[in-house]
């Protein structure tokens, strides 16, 4: 009986557990997927790593796509969706590259690894003079030749890595980037400059030199030559223009690479670019540490792409050509939206910001913040040219004696006793002098650089409270223009934040941002 009890009470809660099972399936099936809209990016989590640090998709087979982190190598066989770890190839990955063969090579702190493409498997084909693993920064080729830019300089091969010549040309300075060939014309960046080459790599042209457009930058810190450093080159056919990207700018050139001239930066919020690419529209994309940005060549300004990239700090970009989609590497993971979104993500953002044509561009704000709080590159580069001709203005020296011989003594002649006045007489002279030596260097040169590297460090700070400012107060206005708060005090909240931002902005521009907005505004109306 006791036994009959017990099988009667398992098989009773066997059936409310599959009970209970079934309704939580039910549930499940019925909740609502969240979808993220079509115009936004949206995070791909089949990669557990948060740092991804570069991407690169087959041109041959777009759905194969290579993600590498700072620990492993990640390849996808249909368009991002599904990742594998390539288990034989473990280390920082800095860059990846396809040759025309359709060979793969990944760059790492480890060396260059190779898999030929009729191959199964990777292989360690470089691994620094002494074979102690080197960093591998860029890969690039030449005709038959494998190309790779490493710490030591710019190494060949043209037998898949079995043997490697150092570049000499070029010397022994690190190689931070190569463009792919371009008219049979090769580019080479390295910590002096950059350099082309025919595809036989004849001879080496240096065409920029580190620095040389940086002029009106004012002595920034000198010891963060890594600023300097080219990470990208890229050619655009349609617009016949060269593009490389540095820590401090987008610069661009003619065909010929005859003069560079820095691209506009309005809408750009950070310098510090760290990669550039151009889809098959020739839609020029910048991957920086302050977000995604696309330039408009109409009227050269950089537009945001930011709708669903939870962090801002994108590591590289990569577009499959074959249908848009856009693969975006950041250090918080891996986010995918599609050319199409972006560019209607964009006309709607443009469209929206025609509510606020009456207020001051952030390019403005930014001119008359600097004005204000003089600190214009301007200023320092006056100081600078009036110092250079100091040699020139010379010394004036003036001096003055007064003799006086005994003004009051007594007579020691006839009368001895009669008080005699003596001579009063008083001497001067005018003396000038130079000191060449200062049209060489002056003093007041090293006072001068100090000054401006705390005028630098003092511009940047002010830039970076007027972006924060100005981008806060629109963010606010569009969330009240489309979608406002039901809660009255809230609503209210926000007008009085906004109402804040606008008085910090006029306190670091003098008043301007408010008297620009009403100027403009009656402007418009007129």
């Amino acid at each position: 009986m006791k036994a009959q009890t017990l099988i009667c009470i398992i098989v009773a809660i066997t059936f409310v557990l599959v009970a209970l099972l079934f309704l939580y399936i039910q549930a499940s099936s019925a909740r609502p997927r969240i979808i993220p809209e079509q115009n936004e990016f949206h995070e791909i989590d089949a990669i557990s790593e948060n740092l991804i640090t570069t991407l690169k998709i087959n041109p041959i087979n777009p759905n194969m796509i290579y993600a590498g982190t700072d620990r492993f190598l990640y390849l996808s066989q249909d368009n991002g969706v599904n990742w594998q770890v390539v288990t034989s190839v473990k280390a920082y990955i800095n860059c990846i590259y396809y040759d025309k063969s359709n060979n793969i090579y990944a760059g790492t702190d480890k060396g260059l690894f190779c898999k030929i493409s009729s191959a199964e498997h990777w292989g360690l084909i470089y691994s620094g003079k002494e074979g102690k693993g080197e960093n591998v920064l860029a890969i690039g080729e030449a005709g038959n030749r494998i190309l790779i830019g490493t710490q030591s300089g710019l190494y060949d091969s043209a037998d898949f890595g079995k043997t490697w010549r150092n570049v000499t040309s070029l010397g022994s300075l690190q190689v931070s980037a190569l463009s792919e060939p371009i008219d049979r014309v090769i580019y080479a960046a390295n910590e002096s400059g950059l350099y082309k080459s025919d595809v036989l790599l004849n001879s080496w042209e240096k065409i920029y030199y580190i620095r040389n457009l940086d002029a009106d930058e004012t002595e920034e810190d000198e010891s963060d030559t890594s600023s300097d450093l080219i990470n990208s080159i890229i050619s655009s056919s349609n617009r016949q223009a060269l593009y490389f990207a540095t820590k401090k700018g987008v610069f661009h050139s003619d065909a010929k690479a005859e003069s560079w001239q820095r691209l506009p930066r309005q809408g750009l919020l950070s310098r510090a670019i760290n990669k550039l690419i151009l889809s098959s529209d020739n839609e020029l994309f910048a991957a920086t540490a302050n977000g995604l940005f696309k330039l408009n060549f109409k009227n050269n300004i950089w537009e945001k792409i930011y709708k669903g990239l939870d962090n801002d700090s994108i590591n590289d970009i990569a577009i499959n050509q074959s249908n848009g989609d856009v693969f975006v590497a950041t250090s918080h993971g891996l986010f995918k939206s599609s050319i199409k979104s972006l560019a209607d993500s964009n006309q709607k953002l443009r469209v929206l910001l025609k509510n606020f044509a009456d207020e001051p561009t952030i390019l403005e704000v930014q001119n008359q913040a600097i004005e204000y709080a003089e600190v214009h590159p301007e200023k320092i580069n006056n100081w600078r040219r009036k110092v250079s001709k100091k040699a020139l203005m010379p010394k004036l020296t003036l001096d003055a004696d007064r003799y006086v011989t005994d003004l009051y003594h007594w007579d020691a002649g006839q009368t001895p006793d009669a008080i005699l006045k003596g001579d009063d007489t008083v001497s001067w002279g005018v003396s000038l002098s130079w000191d060449f030596g200062d049209l060489i260097w002056n003093s007041d040169q090293t006072a001068i650089d100090t000054r401006s590297r705390l005028m630098v460090q003092l511009r940047q700070d002010i830039l970076d409270e007027v972006n924060r400012l100005y981008f806060e107060r629109r963010r606010l206005q569009i969330t009240l223009l489309k979608s406002p708060p039901e809660d009255e005090l809230k609503k209210i909240e926000k007008e009085l934040r906004i109402e804040e931002l606008t008085a910090d902005l006029d306190a670091l521009t003098g008043g301007y941002f408010s008297r620009e907005k009403t100027a403009k505004a009656s402007r418009l109306n007129s």
